[in-house]
């Protein structure tokens, strides 16, 4: 650029000056507008205008276009699980667990920004913050659309009951036993979804929220039509009406199904256990959610007792030869000692129902769970059943 100062008129006394050029390399102004998506310089380093390929460290400038195309298509996803406290938002404890997990690239960087200056998209119906100490309501709530802000013991859950599958975003309260009351409360939620289990937290909790508390399991009681009821409850609570409706229809339909599929495998009871160590195990009756379903698919329950279902199993293996007609389905994983024991168990192999090649095994399934690990159940078992065929 260049600027040419024409020299003034000769007049008598003057001295007449020659031209004089202003010339000027063009640079940005480093603290005004920029038009377009590229800036050229920046005073963040220098404190002075310089440019960006003479500046010795990296910077990246986002212009005020580039600010207002970034869309809020991809600042939704980002944004969307990390809680909101009115002025700032709090980043999910989980992702920051994972080393880079919180690495943003520039494009959602842009994304991220757009979000905090536009206002969110306005939604069909709101979807209330909830938390979850207990695992049987975890699974309803999510079951009905609403996933939780926080929960607890997420790193077993994901392990021992496998659905639902929960985002990263869903912060880890801790232990079940022994909930993180500060972070709870960091969280804000609406409503703490428990369950008896946890009644001598109960003032702890209603001290942050509002405490919904459904009992699944009680001592001689068949939980599954209290999963069904406890899916329309939380419905009423968190205004997801229609959604719970829906999962107890489809559930109902789809045991209805399955029972129908089953019936010529009713003439044999099954034993539903859970192997503790390589002489023990644990047995769920008609009071265990896999018992309940079992009675509403028209099976027999070989356990005619209340469930035995404790962190130490206590039931002898050899129990197991008191029906030697049934199949033996073992739910869950067999824990990695056991195995060797278990294998080399001349008890275990005396068995009829080992003899004959009648037993299952089937992958983890939370065995405290709601109506997502009523369905597991049934599915896996039914599959198993109509694989396996009449050989069962």
């Amino acid at each position: 650029m260049a600027i040419c100062i024409p020299h003034a008129s000769a007049q008598e006394g003057a001295t007449q000056l020659e031209p004089i050029t202003v010339e000027g390399d063009g640079k940005q102004n480093p603290k005004g507008p920029v038009k377009g998506f590229v800036a050229k310089t920046s005073a963040t380093s220098t404190k002075t205008g310089t440019p960006l390929v003479e500046t010795q460290q990296s910077i990246s400038v986002i212009t005020a276009d580039e600010l207002r195309a970034a869309t809020m298509a991809t600042a939704a996803p980002l944004r969307a699980g990390w809680p909101s406290h009115g002025d700032y938002q709090l980043m999910p404890m989980a992702s920051m667990k994972e080393p880079g997990a919180m690495m943003l690239d520039r494009r959602q960087m842009l994304a991220l920004l757009a979000a905090a200056a536009l206002p969110a998209p306005a939604l069909g119906k709101p979807i209330a913050r909830v938390a979850a100490i207990d695992w049987a309501m975890l699974e309803t709530s999510v079951a009905i659309g609403v996933t939780p802000i926080a929960a607890t013991e997420l790193f077993r859950f994901r392990l021992d009951a496998i659905e639902p599958e929960l985002p990263d975003s869903v912060a880890d309260l801790g232990l079940r036993g022994a909930p993180n009351f500060e972070l709870l409360h960091l969280m804000r939620p609406e409503f703490i979804l428990s369950s008896p289990f946890y009644a001598k937290y109960r003032d702890r909790l209603e001290a942050i929220a509002p405490v919904v508390s459904m009992p699944f399991y009680i001592k001689g009681e068949p939980p599954l039509d209290k999963a069904l009821t406890a899916v329309k409850s939380l419905g009423d609570v968190l205004d997801r009406q229609a959604e719970a409706a829906l999962v107890v229809e489809q559930a109902e339909q789809k045991l209805t199904e399955m029972a129908g599929a089953l019936a010529a495998f009713s003439s044999r009871p099954s034993y539903i256990i859970n192997i503790g160590d390589s002489r023990h195990f644990r047995a769920f009756g008609a009071d265990s959610m896999f018992g309940s379903v079992l009675d509403r698919l028209g099976l027999p329950n070989a356990w005619t007792e209340r469930s035995r279902f404790s962190f130490s199993a206590s039931v002898p293996l050899e129990t197991l030869a008191e029906a030697p007609d049934a199949r033996i389905v073992i739910v869950s994983d067999v824990p990695v000692e056991a195995r060797g024991g278990l294998a080399d168990s001349k008890i275990w192999h005396a068995l009829e129902p080992v003899r004959a090649g009648r037993v299952i095994q089937l992958a983890n399934i939370n065995p405290y769970g709601g109506i997502t690990a009523a369905m597991r159940f049934a599915r896996l078992f039914s599959t198993a059943l109509s694989v396996e065929g009449k050989a069962l």
